[in-house]
């Protein structure tokens, strides 16, 4: 057992004050020896040592052994695919550069690209509820209905003239019917036209999303792209290892089946982005196309195209006999109000 007595600290000597670390009481520092470097630092525990001279060995090790740095430059990346974008072969070399392929628990191979198909995953959730959108519906309904009446009054058709003396007869018989039939699909015309601007802030709001989402599948194709070339990029690097670096060999080739993988996951994204690309295009040529209906089918549209068609109308009451043929204003309106409806392609 112990004798109960202190240890063996030197003890203060009578009269003198223990030292106090922090607070009021607290010891001034002792001076240095040399005045021009002012006090010198109190060290609390331990002994004072130098900071370690900055290393420019490689830091980043693995299992006790050190990293090594794949090379990799602009060359070889072009040489995979000749035509990839300067921003792509930048960021796949950034990507190489960052892979490391030492590491024992395969983290960089197995996590590579799984934050582009998570992306993936949030942007087709946001294309689901564009589709479901009750806007683009009544903005679909809208454009069908308008093609329909647009169709029925196509001046091709409502204006053609039959050859002989039936033909004659029933071309009499039309010049009637067609100002009823105008009449008819006219006010019906007229009153889409009012839904349609009733519901113009539902459209721009819509169109904001359409281009929100093509930007955002634009820049994530970009990513993919640059995340395939690297990753062909790493599986040619593991295949070609010196043989006679066996550890090495082993354990690049051990990951090359998880990159593989990774790589046709990589590449299957990719192709859905291009179909959902092409979906959401259509999408949006089919909102501006009715957007700019819309915006010049009351100001200027409408009205051109009733008095054309209300001036033929009477051209043929006239001389319902003779073909007179169709004016070319209203071709010209009619096949304009068509082309901003309907699709291209």
């Amino acid at each position: 057992m112990g004798s109960g007595k202190d240890d063996d600290s030197p003890k203060p000597s009578p009269g003198q004050k223990p030292r106090v670390l922090f607070g009021e009481n607290a010891v001034a520092p002792v001076p240095s020896a040399n005045p021009a470097i002012g006090p010198e630092p109190k060290v609390l525990f331990g002994s004072p040592q130098a900071p370690a001279p900055k290393s420019n060995q490689p830091k980043i090790i693995a299992a006790g052994q050190v990293r090594r740095r794949i090379a990799c430059d602009a060359a070889a990346l072009r040489a995979i695919d000749p035509n990839a974008s300067e921003p792509i072969l930048a960021q796949a070399q950034k990507l190489v550069d960052a892979t490391n392929l030492d590491d024992h628990y395969f983290e960089d191979v197995v996590q590579f690209g799984a934050v582009l198909q998570a992306r993936h995953a949030s942007l087709s959730e946001d294309e689901l509820n564009l589709a479901s959108d009750p806007a683009l519906a009544r903005i679909r309904q809208l454009g069908s209905d308008f093609l329909v009446h647009l169709d029925a009054l196509d001046p091709e058709r409502v204006f053609a003239v039959q050859g002989g003396v039936l033909g004659a007869i029933r071309s009499i018989a039309g010049a009637g019917a067609g100002e009823a039939l105008f009449s008819r699909h006219y006010a019906e015309i007229k009153a889409l036209a009012a839904q349609l601007d009733a519901l113009s802030p539902d459209v721009a709001a819509l169109a904001d999303n359409i281009r929100s989402l093509q930007r955002r599948y634009a820049q994530l194709a970009q990513d993919i792209d640059a995340h395939l070339l690297a990753a062909q990029f790493l599986i040619a690097h593991m295949c070609g290892i010196d043989p006679s670096d066996r550890e090495r060999q082993a354990h690049y080739l051990s990951q090359l089946d998880a990159l593989e993988t990774r790589l046709a996951s990589l590449s299957g994204t990719r192709i859905s982005i291009d179909v959902a690309v092409q979906t959401i295009g259509a999408i949006r040529q089919m909102v501006d196309g009715l957007r700019l209906f819309g915006e010049d089918l009351v100001r200027s549209e409408l009205p051109a195209w009733q008095a054309a068609y209300s001036a033929a109308l009477a051209a043929r009451a006239m001389e319902p006999g003779r073909a007179a043929g169709i004016p070319s204003l209203l071709r010209d309106i009619h096949r304009r109000m068509l082309t901003k409806l309907r699709p291209k392609g």
